[in-house]
Parts: C-alpha cells; sequence; structure tokens
C-alpha cells in the first residue's frame, strides 16, 4: 500500500477523471457516474509508486471525505463482481447524475465491455495502419441491414443499419479489413462495410 502522504496526488488523480477527463481518456461511465476500477487503474498508475494500487483506490474511497464531512468517492459492486467507483458531486461531463442509485445494471456491464472492445479495435487499427482521422462525411450507396448482421469474431459488436442515400460520418477507416466505423446523423454509431460508402465530394479515403 502507498504512504498515506502519497494519496493526495492519487485522489486528485482520481477526482480529475471522474469528475472531469475521463471520457477524453476513453473510459465508460454509466449514468451514474460510475467507472469499472479495472478501467481506471491504468490511467492512475503514473500518480503512485505503489505496487498495489488497486488497493490503495478502494482505500482512498473509504478515507477521503469532502470539507462537509460527505464521502469524496463511492464505491459498489457490479453483477460482473468487479468493483466501480464514482465522485459524488461537481461533475462537468455530460449526462452524468451522480445522485442516481449506487447500482450497476447487467446493460451498463455489457455496455463497457463494448467500449472496451470498441477501444482496443480502435487501437489495433491504429498499430497496423488504419487511420484515426477527421470526420469524412458521405453517403451511403446501398442498403446495409447492421442489425441483421452476425460476425463470429466479433459477435457483440454494433453494426449500423444504413438506407441508401443516408448521409454517414466516417471516423475510422481499416480498407485491408473492408470495414469503417462511423455515426449516423441521428447519432448512432457502429461498423459497416467500407464498400458502402460514397465520400462527398471533396473529401477523401487515404
Amino acid at each position: 500500500m502507498a504512504p498515506r502522504k502519497s494519496y493526495n496526488d492519487l485522489s486528485k488523480a482520481m477526482t480529475c477523471l471522474l469528475r472531469h477527463a475521463g471520457k477524453k481518456r476513453g473510459l465508460y461511465f454509466t449514468a451514474g457516474g460510475f467507472v469499472r476500477l479495472w478501467d481506471l487503474l491504468p490511467c492512475l498508475r503514473c500518480h503512485t509508486v505503489s505496487e498495489d494500487v488497486e488497493q490503495d483506490v478502494v482505500e482512498i474511497v473509504n478515507v477521503m471525505f469532502n470539507k462537509d464531512g460527505s464521502p469524496r468517492f463511492e464505491q459498489t459492486i457490479g453483477p460482473d463482481q468487479h468493483i466501480w467507483v464514482r465522485a459524488t458531486r461537481k461533475h462537468t461531463i455530460r449526462a452524468i447524475n451522480p445522485e442516481l442509485p449506487a447500482e450497476i445494471t447487467e446493460q451498463d456491464v455489457e455496455e463497457g465491455r463494448r467500449h472496451r472492445k470498441k477501444n482496443q479495435e480502435e487501437q489495433q487499427w491504429a498499430a497496423t495502419g488504419s487511420s484515426q482521422l477527421p470526420p469524412i462525411v458521405g453517403r451511403v450507396k446501398a442498403d446495409f441491414k447492421g442489425s441483421e448482421f452476425v460476425d463470429q469474431e466479433y459477435p457483440h459488436e454494433r453494426y449500423l443499419d444504413l438506407q441508401r442515400g443516408e448521409f454517414v460520418i466516417v471516423r475510422s477507416m481499416s480498407p485491408e479489413e473492408g470495414w469503417f466505423r462511423g455515426t449516423t446523423l441521428t447519432g448512432e454509431e457502429g461498423r459497416f462495410p467500407a464498400v458502402f460508402f460514397q465520400p462527398a465530394e471533396g473529401a477523401e479515403t487515404q
């Protein structure tokens, strides 16, 4: 366990991630502001010399309080049997409501798993030369019923339902694998075949 004097830096890092910067670091948040502890740990290791960061975080959750005596952090156990933690106030991350009950649902667990899978896939694409690029707007060349598509390699991946002529925004691409990841104008995000995409005039796919 880290010396207690080092808890202040670790607590500040937790506060920054759980209240403000966590989504930018790729963390998945529940609607109530909870993050799976194992997802949080890699972001915290540079803030301590301790060999047991997990135990330090659990200790901080139990001993750190706000000036009014209320807990600074809160933890709960999810249906996946993992510890999930959250900051209890002053969030700037949109759509987070720390007043919600300290509960983790099966849907939270599944959404978190999908989020990690997506991050891992994008990292793999980047490592193999795929493009993380400014958004490219284009139209769909043919209907694609992603909700009926099943990929045995990625059984939990999301695929978009697209109609010919619909606008879609490509966020990342890996042409050698034949798939793009994009967002519809209604906010749906997922994968779709690269051959279905026609860039708008002036846009290029490398």
